[in-house]
Parts: C-alpha cells; structure tokens; sequence
C-alpha cells in the first residue's frame, strides 16, 4: 500500500518501545484540540503559492508552483490537488513535452484512486504513453497501477477476478523493485509493504526500523513509517505497541493538516472496547477530514468504526443502567433509614440549638465588649506615648529656653555697660557704626538655630536617617556637617515637633511663607512613595520611647 499518509511530527524525545501509551494519547488529544492552528498554517502556505501563481509567471515556473500545490493539496483536499495536477498537464501539452504529459496523467490516476474513483483512474491511465519517459515517471505510472490492481484485488467479492488481480498487482510490484533506487525510502516503503502483505512479519519490521533510521522526525513521511509499524504490531498481536506507533502517525497527521487520516480512525476502533469517549472523539474529528478531503472510500471505512463505537455505547449504556438501578435501591434504603435517624434526633437538635444560640449571642455580647476595650487600650496607649513624648521635648526645650534667655539677659547687660561707657568717651560715631551692624544679629539667629539643631537631634538622632529613607535616592538630602541641619532638614524638624502652619515656620526660619511652602512641595515630589501621606510618615518618624 503507497503512501496515504504523508505529514510528520517533531518529538524532543522519540521512545522506541510502547511503554508511553498513555502520555502519547494525552499529547494527540493536545495536537487535535489545536488543529485549527495547524490548519491555519498550512492554508498560509497555500495562499502563499496562489499568490505567486496569480503573479503572471511564464509556463515554467506556473508547471513548478502548481506541482508545489498538488503536492500541498495531496493529503489535504483532493479535488484540489487533481485540479492542478490538470492545469500542469495542459502545459505539458502545451510545452509537447511527453514526459511531464504522462507523469500528471500517472499522478492524476493515483489520486483518483486513492478516493476509491477506480474508472477514472484506468481511463487516465489509458491515456498515458509510457514510451521513453523518464525513469520517476515510469515509477510513478508503474505505482498507480500497482495501486489500482491491489485495491481492487482487495475489495472484489469474487474469488477468481481477486485472484487474477492480485497476480496483475505482483507484475507490477516486480517493475517497481526493478525501478526503484535500494537506498531510497520509496524502495524501503515498497519492500516493507510487500513483506507485510506476505505476512513475513519480522521481516517487515527490520526493513522498517532500517526506514525508521533514515526518516527524520521533522519529515512528512515519518507518519507512514509509523503507520506501517502500527500495521506489523498489529498483526503480531502486541495490541499496546500497535496503539502507541498509531497515535504517532495520527499526531503527525494532525500537526500537518492531513485530511486523508488512516491512522486515527484505526486507532479509534483499536480502543472503542477501553476508552469508549476517546474513541468517538478520535473518530468524529477523523470523519469531518474525510468529508473535507472529499473521499466516499474513506468514509466507508470509517462507517464500521463507528458502529463498533455504537455497540460499546450501548453496551456500556446497560452496564450503567444496571449500576443505577442498584444505586437507587441502596439509596432507597439508606433514605428510609437517614429518616428514621432523622426524626429521633430533631428533638435533640432542638435543645441544643437553642442552648447554642444563647450561648452564641452571650459570646458575640463579650467578643463585642473585648474589641471595645482593646481598641481603647489601643487608643489610651497612643495618646499616652504622645504625650510621653511631648513632655520629654517640651522639658528638653524648656531648659534650652532658659539657658538662650539667661546668656541673652547676660549679653544685653554687658550691650549696656559698653554702650554706657562709650557713651561717657563721647564715642557717638563708633556707637553708631555698631549699633548699625547686622553681624551680631546674625550670628545670634545662627546660634539660635545651632541650639535648635543640637537640641532636636539629642531627642531624635536618627532623624536624618529616617527621613531620607522616606526619599528616593536622588532626592535624599545631606547634612552640611554632623549635628547641624540644613533649611529643609529643620522645615521637617519642625513638622515632626507638630509645627503644620508653613507661616509659623516661615517666622521661625526668617523665610517667606511662598518659599516654605516651595520646600515642603519640592521635598514630597521626591518621596519613594505614598506622596499625600509624606509629612504624616515625618510625624512619625522616630517616637521617643
């Protein structure tokens, strides 16, 4: 039997023995749940040489593109591939070249056969002039009535014509071998199906591992190799290795948008007794390529699959009737029996639930009052760190009041008995020009604010840490030296002592209240995160414990 199926399959691993049956057939129900993508696919390619072919190209290259989509259309769609195998044989004609003339008319032949259109294929066939053809077309002519002979053979209902048929089918067998090239995989295909046919099992098997050797996984006809496997397990009887090398060949099928299956609907009828659903599954997708296909033949084969299925159905069908019945009767029972439970048992559930229920609402009415006094020892505890702290800050800066007011008091003495005594010299110019100068009003602000520095960073010295932490790093801000702040640094100071008022701090700080508030917007723009929440973040920032 010539090739009927030609698509391949990648595997990352290809096992040689039968022991992943299982995951083979998860990975097939996988390929044909994805079978519209693969489709896609090849209709891509398809579109692609039409579109080529409707470039306005010369009879050369429109005989090369038409040969490329007959043999696309081959196992996908066979009016198809028979409608440019026509057009290629009206530009040999045209071309008066005998040769190409007689490979399309082989060619032709074998496709309408394959759909079980056996007259169609003899008047082709008829027509062909074998004469001085080249060596491939010889092949091809010599396969297609080898093809007939043996299908025919195979399905006449009378003895003495299967008979002369098959004797037919074995002269042209003979030209074949003659013909083909012993390395090639067209010679392995043709002796391993002779060999099978004459039931020399083991030897079959041999030519077919040697076939198997040199057919890549990645090749279209890696899925016929593995459907010949498929055929010789069979017939040997190992029912697990012939199931496994079939779900092979029907993966590669799929992947390749083969519509003329062989495989899968063998392997639906392989299973129909074990895995009644796969089967349907397997069977109805491999149903649907054959209507799309367009072969009568392939149909007819599938027809007895599915009544097999239908049988196992029915048959599984009574098994299950009979499990129901048993289950309802046992259900009856237990019914009767959970009833009988049932009523002496209401009245205990009575009291009890209504012990549960008063018991429950006494435990709502303390879980409730619980939570209530949690969240306010929660609260109490807040407001008493709050004020813990604020006590430490207000002491820490009522005792750096005292200390500024005193060495003010001592400075402004000392001012007096200077100005007193310069004023008694007469030095009225030299008063003047000091009383003037704004130097000594500045290092007392800058003292002020060292004050302010080294007492707020005794309080929390971890401050700078903190608050550049709630700051991207670009924007993190640097001390001018260790104990001191900088404006930024002290407009949060402040927001952390509770200071919310930009013209407070703008007071303090001898700022415009555009300029704090400019500050305040320019440091949140550069928060890590949670910009709105930033200066609530500073107020909690290092809480004295």
């Amino acid at each position: 039997m010539m090739a009927v199926l030609q698509s391949a399959i990648v595997f990352s691993v290809t096992p040689k023995t039968s022991g992943d049956v299982k995951s083979v057939l998860v990975e097939l129900d996988s390929v044909i749940a994805h079978a519209q993508q693969y489709e896609a696919k090849k209709k891509v390619r398809l579109e692609s040489l039409r579109k080529q072919l409707r470039g306005g190209q010369s009879l050369e290259a429109r005989y090369q593109l038409n040969m490329q989509l007959y043999k696309e259309y081959r196992s996908y769609q066979n009016d198809s591939a028979l409608a440019f195998l026509s057009r290629n044989l009206t530009i040999a004609r045209r071309q008066h070249n005998a040769d190409r003339e007689a490979n399309c008319l082989s060619l032709m032949a074998y496709q309408s056969a394959s759909v079980g259109r056996y007259p169609d294929a003899e008047l082709l066939l008829a027509r062909v002039n074998a004469n001085g053809v080249s060596r491939q077309t010889l092949y091809n002519y010599y396969t297609a009535l080898h093809y007939i002979a043996s299908e025919e053979s195979y399905y006449s209902g009378v003895k003495r014509l299967r008979d002369s048929l098959a004797v037919v089918a074995g002269q042209y067998e003979g030209k074949l071998f003659a013909l083909a090239d012993k390395r090639s995989p067209a010679y392995k295909e043709l002796l391993c199906s002779t060999l099978f046919n004459n039931n020399q099992l083991d030897a079959a098997m041999r030519v077919n591992d040697d076939w198997l050797a040199m057919t890549p996984d990645s090749s279209r006809e890696f899925a016929l190799v593995a459907y010949y496997r498929f055929l010789i397990f069979n017939a040997k009887g190992d029912v697990r290795s012939a199931e496994y090398w079939a779900a092979r060949s029907a993966i590669c099928d799929v992947r390749h948008a083969v519509m003329d299956q062989g495989s899968l609907w063998s392997l639906a009828d392989m299973i129909s007794g074990s895995d009644i659903n796969r089967s349907y599954s397997y069977i109805r997708y491999s149903w649907q390529c054959s209507l799309f296909f367009g072969t009568n033949k392939r149909t007819a084969q599938i027809s007895p699959v599915l009544g097999n299925i239908e049988l196992a159905y029915q048959k599984k069908l009574h098994e299950a009737n009979v499990w129901l019945v048993i289950i309802s009767s046992c259900a009856v029972l237990l019914a009767i029996t959970a009833l009988l439970m049932l009523f002496y048992s209401n009245k205990q559930r009575h009291n009890l639930a209504a012990a549960r229920n008063s018991l429950k609402h006494r435990n709502d009415q303390l879980q409730e009052s619980n939570l209530q006094i949690k969240a306010s020892s929660e609260r109490l505890a807040a407001v008493n760190a709050q004020l813990h702290e604020a006590d430490q800050v207000k002491e820490a800066y009522i005792a750096h009041f005292f200390a500024i007011c005193s060495d003010y008091i001592d400075r402004m003495d000392e001012m007096r008995k200077h100005t007193n005594r310069m004023i008694k010299a007469h030095q009225v110019d030299e008063l003047y020009q000091m009383t003037r100068s704004t130097e000594q009003k500045d290092k007392d602000i800058e003292k002020l604010y060292d004050h302010f520095d080294s007492t707020f960073l005794n309080l929390f010295p971890t401050f700078v840490d903190d608050f550049n932490a709630l700051l991207r790093p670009e924007s993190r801000i640097t001390p001018p030296a260790d104990g001191k702040l900088n404006t930024i640094l002290r407009i949060f100071a402040l927001i952390r002592l509770g200071f919310d008022d930009s013209g407070k701090i703008a007071e303090f700080l001898r700022y415009s209240v555009n300029t704090i508030y400019n500050y305040r917007a320019r440091t949140k723009n550069g928060a890590l995160s949670d910009r709105d929440n930033f200066e609530q973040n500073v107020k909690n920032l290092g809480r004295i414990k």
